[in-house]
């Protein structure tokens, strides 16, 4: 990894945990807005991590929801007597 990246991955991981904790996402754009006024280089290596970030997060939401809607059904299906469904892998690749 580059120079460039590894300052831009650094900024954007800090500031995004930062935003999370605080509640308050504005303070990634300040903070990008700051970088741009030195080095848009600089600055677009770090709104592409704080992409990949807001993705990740979205990604694990998702998945958190999922699992959590399926084990739900899977728990109403067994108070109800029922066997909760279970769906076989895909094995075609």
């Amino acid at each position: 990894m580059q120079f460039i990246e590894k300052v831009a991955e650094r900024l954007a991981v800090e500031t995004f945990e930062q935003a999370q904790a605080i509640g308050d996402q504005d303070l990634v754009e300040h903070v990008g807005k700051s970088i741009g006024a030195s080095s848009t280089t600089l600055e677009e290596a770090y709104f592409t991590c704080i992409r990949y970030l807001r993705a990740e997060a979205r990604a694990i939401e998702a998945r958190e929801a999922y699992v959590e809607r399926r084990a739900a059904a899977a728990a109403k299906a067994v108070a109800d007597g029922e066997a909760p469904a279970v769906r076989e892998p895909d094995t075609a690749s």
